[in-house]
Parts: C-alpha cells; structure tokens; sequence
C-alpha cells in the first residue's frame, strides 16, 4: 500500500489539523473531569449545609432545654424554701422523711 506523496504545505496542515485535534480532546477529557469534581464539591458541600443546620438546631434546643431546667431548679429552690417556711411557721414538719 503506497502512501500519496504530500507537499510540505500539505504536511504542515495537515500537522496543524492533528495538534488542533489532540487540543480538542484534550480538552473534553479534561472539561468532563472538571465537571466531575464540581459535582463532587458540591455534593460535599451540600452535605456540609445540611450538617451544619442540623448543629444549630441541636444547639438551640439544647439552649432551650437548658433555659427549662433552670427555671425547673430555681422553681424547687423557691418550692424548697416556701414549705421551710410554713414548717418554721406551724412548728411542725410537713415535708417526707427519708426511709432508710
């Protein structure tokens, strides 16, 4: 199988053609793998979002959580106090004992 003889201008055209060509591919393979890590980055941070909401949510329940259980103390502190009180007052004790 012969091969046509090319004229220098044909060789470098055509040589130009197939850089121009290697180019292009490269860049597709090179576009699709940028897409790639795009998808990835964003799936990364989307997930980030969603564990970062998820803290702030427990954060402010826990805050309200905690907010109930110290007006739930100073409430017993301040029940505590009122029945000493009527114990003092009566000159009887009210309150249960322990049982052992």
């Amino acid at each position: 199988m012969a091969l046509p003889q090319l004229s220098v201008a044909q060789r470098l055209w055509f040589g130009l053609i197939m850089l121009l060509s290697l180019f292009a591919a490269a860049d597709l393979v090179s576009f699709r793998a940028a897409r790639d890590v795009d998808e990835t980055l964003d799936e990364l941070v989307r997930s980030s979002d969603e564990r970062r909401g998820a803290g702030y949510e427990m954060r402010a329940n826990l805050s309200i959580i905690v907010e109930r259980v110290h007006a739930y103390q100073r409430w017993s502190r301040n029940l505590g106090l009122a029945l000493e009180r009527r114990t003092c007052s009566d000159g009887r004790d009210d309150r249960p004992t322990k049982e052992r």
